[in-house]
């Protein structure tokens, strides 16, 4: 039970109140439909008889700006959601919904969907579903749908995707963009930091997982590009740089193959090395030609030449042009079907049979030749002499 006060119909039933010892107080219209109830805690129901709040209301709440511009807050629920608008009746317009803290605006949501973070979003297209958030000045992250097949997300510092698909500085500095589209990831950068905006697509990393570097296709791993490199000078430029902190520290880079097979190129101790597996060459700073390790304290010596003569003998020096070159440019060298036989430690075959030769490895029997053929010369030299 409760003390009524009801608004009636008739002359009779204009105001009536009622009065009982329950604690609770009730307001009525039309009779005797209940509109407000105060219970005995001092809490507020509209809608309701029975509030479990300080304030509780069955149905939707609608702050309303002006009877002449009815901007309305609406604050409802249903069993799937629950709701804050920002609407209007039948005079008023879309207007943002702000979000305010120690008297200022610290989150905006305007008409269009963007979410602003501390700033009032700029002006960002409306066409596709874009929808942005907006962190501070210059930070954002915004999507579009352009169908089922081309959704994109960008990540973006100082610029704003506008009307038309076209970008603009929010200040006059730099822009950059980070995109995700199609697959791909797309690192970009505004030209320059004044004038009108144009991106310059500096990074990708495309749906087949290639690294692309100043370009923005390709059909290898890691491809490196600068269409600015016109100088043919030495150290005029430079498209990849590695560089260790600290005086004599080791850079590297390791290649490895399905089989654990390793190969290293580098710089250490003063050296350029190419070192594949254990062995390798290396060239020291300020040097002309390559050198391998050859310390006699690093190797067990199993033999010598006893016949170099016979030997190199054997070898077919040649002259010849590759069947591949169309120029038919003259080349030097040996077949490496007649150094197989003499030295099978100069020969290495690839995967395709296809045999190659080591040319280095041939100095060791070129100096045991001539070493013979001193010996020779020694010798008829003594019986001339006699």
């Amino acid at each position: 039970m409760a003390s009524t006060i009801s608004a009636g119909t008739t002359t009779t039933t204009a105001l009536v109140y009622s009065a009982d010892t329950s604690g609770v107080l009730q307001f009525q219209t039309n009779g005797t439909t209940t509109a407000l109830t105060i219970d005995t805690s001092q809490r507020v129901g509209i809608g309701t008889s029975s509030p479990s709040r300080t304030l509780q209301v069955i149905g939707t709440v609608a702050p309303t700006y002006s009877v002449a511009n009815d901007i309305q807050l609406l604050f409802s629920t249903s069993t799937t959601a629950t709701n804050i608008a920002s609407t209007y009746g039948s005079t008023g317009s879309f207007v943002p919904l702000t979000f305010s803290t120690n008297s200022a605006t610290q989150m905006t949501l305007d008409t269009s969907g963007n979410l602003g973070l501390g700033v009032t979003p700029s002006a960002w297209r409306t066409d596709y579903s874009l929808k942005a958030l907006q962190v501070g000045p210059v930070a954002a992250i915004s999507s579009l749908t352009a169908g089922t097949t081309n959704n994109q997300t960008f990540f973006s510092s100082n610029l704003v995707f506008g009307s038309g698909g076209t970008y603009s500085r929010i200040y006059a500095d730099w822009g950059m963009q980070y995109e995700q589209t199609s697959g791909q990831h797309i690192w970009s950068t505004t030209s320059t930091q004044t004038g009108s905006v144009s991106l310059s697509q500096l990074m990708t990393l495309d749906n087949s997982g290639n690294l692309i570097i100043g370009d923005t296709s390709s059909g290898s791993p890691l491809r490196i590009y600068r269409s600015s490199f016109t100088s043919t000078s030495q150290d005029t430029n430079t498209a990849i740089a590695l560089a260790s902190n600290g005086n004599g520290a080791d850079i590297n880079i390791q290649f490895t193959d399905r089989v654990a097979h390793n190969t290293w190129i580098g710089n250490a101790g003063g050296y350029f090395y190419v070192q594949p597996d254990s062995a390798g060459v290396k060239i020291a700073s300020g040097a002309t030609s390559w050198q391998s390790n050859s310390d006699i304290t690093l190797k067990n010596v199993t033999g010598t030449y006893t016949q170099p003569l016979t030997d190199i003998a054997q070898i077919q020096a040649i002259k010849f042009t590759w069947k591949d070159d169309t120029t038919n440019k003259p080349q030097v060298g040996v077949s490496a079907q007649s150094v197989k036989p003499v030295i099978p430690e100069a020969v290495d075959t690839d995967a395709n049979g296809i045999l190659g030769v080591r040319y280095t490895e041939l100095i060791p029997l070129m100096i045991a030749s001539i070493q013979a053929l001193t010996e020779k010369v020694t010798a008829l030299e003594a019986k001339v002499g006699a």
